[in-house]
């Protein structure tokens, strides 16, 4: 009986998530998120999450402070794979895109923190992306990319969690395409973050560029390693950017163990292939890592930076690799290493 009463308390507490009285909305949101900020709370929510979810999310139109409330239940809630995977299906990701491609959210913090709980999937990344939408594909990405990019003002930085979407959606191939994909500036913007003065911001572009070097390893038995990388190793801005934080010296990333663990794992796996190596030592990077490694106390760091020191020294073997290196220690070359390093401090 106590279980049927309960069960009907919670049926009458989502009918007032849409009653025409803002006070009611506004108390009954508030009892909503009460009980999914618990365990044992959002475990009964989710008894009742086929009329739950699609209330709440109707609720992210409302006032400010009931769809704030709304939007934290719906990113606590979320945490849940089942959760998540039945917001996909009520056009969860759509509609947060929209209110954020309009400038309408009241938070839009909450808005990409839900999207990064819904993207943890296979199928929330794809759906993020617009796989199999053509011209469509990576759209949606292009809208949290151009607010991510936007100037941050004061203490608030409502869109720094659109860099966990990022980590979330290079996790498969082709997301790791069409970030790659030249014209979009997705790679050119990742890479942009990770001097971040924000944690969130330079940690999740961080794991997300290891993320596009790690499916590069996976495609070297098919041959087309190289050819993945492509548009990294052509970058000379992208290399200086990700190997910086690796030199030993202070900044937000190189203070950073998860984002010098993320980006010398990165560097590993570039390092790995012939036409990497030679790409690295265009920037100077085996003496990069070596006054890095004098200063590094993080195991995992040393261990990929005695690795890719193996490769260097085992790839400088090859001949073409040897005459690069002995082409680098020419004094005419100075002035190319100088405009690396300002490059490099420029970009910091």
């Amino acid at each position: 009986m106590a279980a049927s009463e309960g069960a009907q308390e919670l049926q009458d507490l989502v009918q007032f998530l849409r009653s025409p009285r803002a006070d009611i909305r506004k108390a009954a949101v508030g009892m909503v998120q009460g009980l999914a900020a618990t365990a044992d709370g959002a475990q009964q929510l989710r008894t009742a999450s086929d009329e739950l979810l699609p209330a709440l999310l109707w609720l992210m139109n409302d006032e400010s402070h009931v769809s704030k409330a709304a939007l934290t239940s719906l990113v606590n809630l979320s945490q849940d794979a089942g959760t998540a995977a039945k917001l996909l299906g009520i056009k969860c990701i759509e509609k947060a895109v929209d209110y954020i491609k309009d400038g309408n959210a009241a938070s839009p913090e909450l808005l990409t923190m839900l999207l990064t709980n819904v993207t943890t999937t296979e199928a929330g990344s794809c759906s993020l992306l617009q796989i199999g939408r053509g011209d469509l594909e990576g759209f949606h990405m292009g809208i949290l990319l151009g607010r991510f990019l936007e100037p941050v003002d004061g203490p608030q930085d409502p869109y720094a969690y659109v860099a966990h979407i990022m980590t979330n959606v290079t996790r498969i191939q082709k997301g790791r395409d069409i970030v790659l994909e030249p014209g979009r500036g997705f790679l050119q913007a990742l890479v942009s973050q990770i001097q971040s003065p924000s944690a969130i911001r330079r940690q999740g572009c961080s794991a997300a560029f290891r993320n596009l070097c790690f499916g590069a390893q996976e495609q070297e038995d098919t041959g087309e390693h190289d050819a993945a990388l492509e548009p990294i190793l052509s970058s000379r801005e992208t290399l200086v950017a990700v190997t910086k934080p690796l030199n030993g010296e202070s900044s937000p990333a190189a203070d950073d163990d998860l984002v010098r663990e993320a980006l010398a794992e990165a560097v590993l796996i570039l390092a790995s292939s012939e036409k990497g190596r030679k790409a690295l030592w265009t920037i100077n990077t085996p003496e990069l890592l070596r006054k890095g490694y004098e200063a590094e106390e993080n195991s995992t760091v040393c261990q990929s930076m005695e690795r890719t020191a193996e490769l260097f020294i085992s790839g400088a073997a090859d001949p073409e690799i040897v005459e690069e290196e002995e082409a680098a220690e020419q004094p005419g070359d100075d002035a190319h290493k100088q405009e690396a390093s300002g490059h490099a401090a420029g970009a910091a």
